[in-house]
């Protein structure tokens, strides 16, 4: 009886976890022109670097 009272939690919290994962949306990036305008802004706050600008611009633009 002690075994299903434990056993039955734990089911119920790994089958939460695992369908989660069902729900997430792949795109949390947004599109390629809201990227660019992202690092357009931390370039000109001076977050990142010229060099670190084109080459992260590069690959957005490569995908």
């Amino acid at each position: 009886m002690i075994r299903i009272a434990l056993i039955a939690p734990v089911f119920a919290i790994l089958t939460s976890l695992l369908l989660t994962a069902c729900g997430s949306d792949p795109d949390l990036a947004g599109t390629k022109g809201q990227e660019i305008l992202d690092l357009q802004n931390a370039h000109k706050e001076r977050a990142i670097t010229s060099e670190e600008y084109e080459d992260q611009k590069e690959e957005v633009l490569d995908r």
